[in-house]
This record gives structure tokens, sequence and C-alpha cells, in this order.
């Protein structure tokens, strides 16, 4: 009966996220039910870092290239024959790790743009055969910067109503009471609109999207918000819808005014936080759209950071009205 293939077990429960400088442990678990012929066994700790897909200029021309680096590499033996029999012994043997991680992990992430992984691998080398190896990721995350301001935001804009012929503004004034979340939150967004155009609102729309930014080398520093010294090749920003839109159906008279409370939940399945490094940054942000006709509207973003601790919700003071995710179609008229 041949020997099965080492086993790695952490000493974590399933999808745990471990912190920069944090301790990861384990035991490495191989059974021999016949002498294995193996010279040594190996453990390897491997952290990477990289971009794909970026265009860079070289001699005139614009070159695809991929980046990618260690944030760490660690290798260790866990046996070796000694007697140069190169035969492991029957019988089962278990190796305990202990591994703490630098401080400077960005958290795992995997895109066709940027990827970070975290992964440990065990090696058995085998004289005259292919190496047997066996490898499992685990996951790393981070904490938000310092210096994010837990205090409530309060954004206001005058949009346009009409494409080619304005009808009047319309004046948007947006209270949440963070802008720090975490999966699995509902986002609260306390909205007033007053409405100095000629035309009817129909609706207001939340949608939350991911902003991923990668550079095709590294820089000394991130960049601070959507500017970025680099030129237009040596970069990719990409955008991406998470979830489905939730939405309020109303009908605002011109010349009128009235408050709005809406809510969002954050997917439980976001785990990767806000974060940024020399290489690459990730995002969110809600857009806030302003319907005013079935065909026209008007919108705006508001920047967010998901990942740590969520500051608790004042009560609204204001009449909410009931936000829906599923919009009837309107009707029909021949």
């Amino acid at each position: 009966m041949p020997s099965p293939s080492p086993l790695i077990v952490f000493d974590h429960l399933p999808n745990k996220q471990f912190l920069p400088g944090e301790q990861v442990t384990g035991y490495v678990l191989i059974e021999n039910h016949e002498p294995r012929c193996a010279r040594s066994v190996k453990l390897s700790w491997k952290g990477t870092t990289g971009t794909r897909g970026c265009h860079r200029a070289q001699d005139g021309n614009s070159v695809q290239q991929d980046f990618r680096r260690n944030v760490f590499r660690r290798e260790q033996l866990l046996w070796t024959s000694e007697d140069g029999k190169n035969q492991m012994p029957v019988g089962s043997h278990k190796y305990i790790f202990s591994y703490i991680l630098p401080n400077d992990c960005p958290p795992t992430l995997h895109t066709s743009t940027a990827v970070n992984q975290y992964k440990l691998k065990v090696v058995i080398d085998r004289p005259w055969k292919f190496s047997q190896q066996v490898e499992k990721e685990f996951l790393v995350t981070n904490k938000l910067a310092n210096g994010i301001s837990t205090s409530a935001s309060k954004l206001s804009w005058i949009f346009k109503s009409g494409i080619i012929f304005n009808q009047g503004p319309i004046e948007v004034k947006l209270h949440m009471p963070t802008k720090i979340l975490r999966p699995g939150q509902d986002a609260q967004f306390h909205i007033t609109l007053t409405n100095h155009s000629t035309a009817t609102l129909r609706r207001i729309e939340l949608l939350l999207f991911k902003r991923l930014h990668a550079h095709a080398r590294p820089q000394h520093n991130p960049c601070q918000g959507d500017s970025c010294p680099l030129n237009s090749n040596d970069y990719r920003t990409s955008h991406r819808q998470i979830g489905g839109k939730v939405a309020l159906k109303l009908s605002l008279a011109p010349n009128t005014t009235e408050c709005y409370n809406m809510l969002f939940s954050i997917p439980n399945e976001l785990m990767t936080p806000s974060f940024s490094t020399g290489l690459m940054s990730l995002g969110y942000y809600f857009q806030l759209r302003v319907k005013h006709s079935w065909a026209t509207c008007s919108y705006s973003t508001i920047n967010v950071y998901i990942g740590g601790k969520a500051e608790e919700a004042r009560p609204v003071k204001f009449k909410e009205r009931e936000a829906l995710k599923n919009i009837p179609p309107p009707a029909y008229t021949p």
C-alpha cells in the first residue's frame, strides 16, 4: 500500500485571516506505511506580491510587463537522511512549525491584475525521482491605516437636470454616521433632496464599487487618492461593482424638499480590506444616483473604508423610507 502525501495542518479555524506580525503555527504529518524513498524533507514559507497586464514604455514601444517579488521567503529542513540510505522510516512523523509574519505583508488578493499570496509548502526530495510537493495557502489581512477619520461625513452636491436642456438644479445633501465599515454591516445614508428643477425626481440608487490601482513596478510611496505620478501605460485601474444596487422609488415634485434614509448591506464575502502599497492599492466607494426621468440620471461618489472596526451608528432623527432592492418596471403606457 503506497504511503499518502504529506498533510499540512494549521492550528486555526478554516478561513482565519492573520495580521502582519502574528504567529502562524501548525504541524506537518507524514505517514509511511513502508520505508519511503527520500533524501530530505523541506518546509518552505513564501509570500509574494505582484501585478500583471501593465504596459510599460520601452524604446518607444508599449511592452506588457508582469512584476512579482517576494514579501518573505524562508526554508527549513524537517528531516534528512543521515546514513546515506535515503530511506524514511515506517511510521507517523509529525513536525511542528511556527513562523511570525513580517510587518509589511499586504492582505491576500487574487485578481486578474494584482495578486498577494501566502503559501506553506512541503517538499520531499527523492533521489532519481521527481520531488513530491504539497502546498497550502493561508490568508493575511491588514488593519486600516492610521489617520483615517472615524467621525461622521457630510457631503453635498448640485446636480443638473437634463442632458441637453437644463431644467434647473437638484441639491443633494448626504450624511453618513461613519465611513469605516466591515463585511456584514449595514452602511447608513441619510439623504436630503431639494428639487429646484422643473422635473419630478423618480428614484435614488446606491451602488458599491471596488477600485484596484496596480503599477507596472513598485514606487517608494503609495498613490494618494486618484492621482498617480506614472505614465498612463505604467499602471492599470479597474472598477468593479460589488453586489446589487439598493434603490428607493419616489416622486419628488419641483420646488420641494424631502429626507430619506437608506441602508446598504456590505457583503460578508468582501474579505480584502482597503489598503495601499507602492505597488498597488485597493479602495471602495459608493455611487449615489439621482434619476429625474426613466432615462436620465445624475450621480456622484463617496469613498469609504472597509475592513476596520465599525462605529456604532447614531439613531436617525427623521422619517425613514423603505429602500427597494427589486424595483418594479414602470407601468405600461400605449
